[in-house]
């Protein structure tokens, strides 16, 4: 599998050079045709909200296909190390090995309302996800959000800020973030991209993804029981469009534990996450769309 995804990974990057030397009719899309989007990236780490989930070298794959503001992504995290692989029950042997550690399926609608007042635009986009983790097996289940509803709410100010909320109402896990974003063009087909998000979440939130362990006992409430700023993430990405189809290039990413029992609970887990309270990860995507 892993080197399937090596496979997929050069045949985008052929395909994109193939086509950037000759020229591509493309039909002229109406409201009805839908638009396709695909990539393939590869990171050093598996980072979701400043927190390492995964510290082996990653794949992540996404499909997103969209008609009418209506939308279906299919993303899926692939470890070839078996990093979160869970146990069966009872025999003590490992679960599914070299498979996908996490798929999500998302569906929603996106909709922009253009030329406002003060702000320009405001993008409204509400969803759901389904979270499924084929390794992970038992206990690494437990208390895992399976279904998370979103809204998203952007603007076209300076810095094209936004906000999003996300909830998991039978848990009662919710959580949401402020983000900005800046994008420089350094020359015709090459941007720099930095993007900052600021997270927060409140206490069964904070208690379930950064709880700490005490003598092998996982506590999740003595510490992190709380409503909080959890972390800041920075997003740095370069990117070089091939053509008007496909566009690649490396990233990095930055996160700081901004509450001092998060930061505690990180370092519980440092083979995975920075006992300095600062993680990190380097990556390559490589993407297209039609």
């Amino acid at each position: 599998m892993k080197k399937a995804l090596f496979g997929l990974f050069a045949v985008m990057m052929l395909a994109a050079c193939a086509m950037a030397q000759e020229e591509v009719t493309i039909p002229e899309n109406n409201k009805f045709m839908p638009s396709l989007s695909l990539s393939i990236d590869y990171s050093t780490r598996y980072m979701s909200k400043g927190k390492i989930i995964n510290p082996e070298d990653m794949f992540f794959t996404d499909v997103y296909v969209e008609c009418l503001g209506f939308y279906f992504d299919l993303w899926g995290a692939f470890d070839a190390n078996d990093y979160n692989k869970g146990k069966e029950k009872g025999d003590g042997v490992g679960g599914v090995k070299h498979t996908f550690e996490e798929i999500d399926y998302g569906f929603g609608y996106a909709y922009t309302f253009e030329n406002l007042d003060v702000i320009n635009s405001l993008g409204i986009d509400v969803g759901v996800t389904y979270w499924d983790y084929p390794k992970r097996l038992g206990w690494q289940c437990v208390n895992e959000q399976q279904y998370e509803w979103h809204l998203d709410l952007s603007t076209g100010l300076l810095l094209n800020p936004g906000m999003t909320f996300y909830g998991d109402f039978e848990t009662e896990k919710f959580y949401g973030k402020l983000y900005a974003n800046y994008e420089y063009a350094l020359a015709d087909n090459l941007t720099l991209d930095n993007k900052v998000e600021l997270f927060w979440g409140n206490s069964k939130y904070n208690a379930n993804d950064y709880s700490v362990k005490h003598n092998g006992v996982r506590s999740s409430k003595e510490h992190t029981y709380k409503e909080t700023l959890s972390t800041f993430v920075w997003t740095i990405t370069l990117s070089h469009t091939i053509n008007d189809h496909f566009s690649w290039g490396p990233y990095a990413k930055l996160a700081w534990a901004l509450d001092h029992d998060i930061r505690d609970a990180w370092k519980e887990h440092g083979s995975a996450n920075s006992k300095s309270g600062v993680n990190n990860l380097f990556g390559v995507s490589v993407s297209a769309s039609f």
